[in-house]
């Protein structure tokens, strides 16, 4: 879906000398919109106003409705800069009355003076001031928070849809399966390189950046704890062993800068399972720090890996990190890189299995000891970290 790409390149648009929308300037008439509202398929009521052949929504209500999609964004005031302060990514905050008005008569609309900042950027868009509340032209919305918007002339409705991206007619990816391709393109490597990503792991993770390096050194890969604006940036964190204490330490590295990167990447390790490992506590303390994340971070994509395993004499272990990756499958989706999956596949494209004969193991062509990965291993999974994070 090129979400990144897209967000830089909103932004310089918003940046940019020349204003995104004529700004409001003087007071309007304000008539009810007539047409029905489709949001995703489900027709609701909106406190609409079509302003000079435009159409008006009221900020809160549209936050409110689209909480909970892909493209939900909060809305707040900002007392110090006297402005609205949106943040896509983040999920609304109720104050209550949303939903709540009608557009029945024709009112007086006021331009909004305050200023208006996306993602703490200073943004130009036009407003007006209804009745006490602020209300944004649609299509200038679905433009900066990037969902898509059309006037179906036969049905008489406007249509919002957050699973298609506002300048183009292809639906995003909504698929739920976790990616195991194994191969890269040219154009992969190059949009690789111009994305900032920060990379938190330990031992396999250093398997698979080495074998990035052997496919093309001219990615840029850097040790630091502050993510850089192009290529990878690897830290390690923790002790194998510790998994709660690997969350803590990832967490850190975010705050500490890892979390300005575009795309952010956690690995937990083979080591950190154990037969006594109680994996329900483990999932629900990893998806805490996640959301927690999540929130500072809106703008900040956190992608997922499934933890490496052993090879096919240690199924104890590899029963306890299968448990946790079908986990990690199910609540993260298309956003887990399934290194366990494509390392317990060998190059015929067979399945390999532990001893117990259910749960996956490290094929043996791709191992230097039993649990890291070889030459080939490691070319493997570069391949195919390299087509995942040049996807996203």
């Amino acid at each position: 879906m090129k979400k990144s790409k897209f967000f830089i390149v909103i932004i310089s648009v918003l940046c940019s000398l020349f204003p995104l929308t004529e700004s409001a300037t003087a007071s309007q008439n304000a008539r009810p919109t007539v047409s029905a509202v489709s949001v995703n398929g489900i027709t609701l009521e909106f406190e609409a106003y079509n302003i000079n052949n435009n159409n008006y929504f009221k900020l809160r209500d549209l936050a409110f409705t689209l909480s909970g999609t892909a493209k939900q964004f909060n809305v707040d005031w900002d007392g110090e800069r006297q402005a609205v302060s949106l943040a896509s990514g983040a999920a609304y905050v109720v104050v209550g009355g949303e939903m709540a008005g009608s557009a029945d008569s024709i009112k007086s609309a006021a331009p909004t003076r305050s200023g208006v900042f996306l993602n703490e950027m200073r943004i130009d868009i036009a407003a007006y001031h209804i009745d006490g509340n602020n209300f944004f032209r649609l299509r200038d919305l679905g433009l900066v928070l990037d969902f898509w918007v059309e006037f179906d002339s036969a049905g008489n409705t406007i249509v919002i849809d957050t699973s298609r991206r506002y300048n183009d007619d292809s639906p995003i990816q909504t698929e739920s399966t976790p990616w195991s391709q194994t191969s890269h393109t040219a154009s992969d490597v190059t949009e690789l390189k111009n994305r900032s990503v920060f990379f938190a792991h330990n031992s396999v993770g250093q398997n698979i950046l080495d074998g990035i390096k052997a496919i093309d050194n001219s990615i840029p890969i850097s040790n630091r704890s502050a993510a850089n604006e192009n290529g990878i940036t690897q830290n390690y964190m923790g002790y194998n062993g510790d998994p709660n204490g690997k969350l803590d330490a990832f967490a850190s590295l975010v705050r500490s800068g890892g979390g300005d990167a575009q795309i952010v990447v956690f690995k937990l390790c083979y080591a950190d399972f154990q037969a006594h490992t109680d994996v329900d506590k483990l999932f629900d303390d990893y998806v805490a720090i996640f959301d927690t994340l999540q929130k500072e971070y809106p703008q900040t994509l956190f992608v997922h890996i499934t933890a490496p395993l052993y090879h096919y004499n240690a199924s104890w272990n590899n029963s306890v990190q299968h448990s946790f990756n079908e986990k990690l499958r199910g609540k993260y989706g298309a956003f887990v890189f399934d290194l366990a999956t494509i390392e317990s596949i060998d190059s015929s494209g067979n399945p390999v299995l532990s001893r117990d004969g259910t749960s996956p193991a490290l094929a043996e062509e791709w191992s230097s000891d039993g649990s890291h990965l070889n030459t080939a291993g490691s070319k493997r999974l570069a391949s195919a970290m390299i087509a995942f994070l040049a996807q996203l």
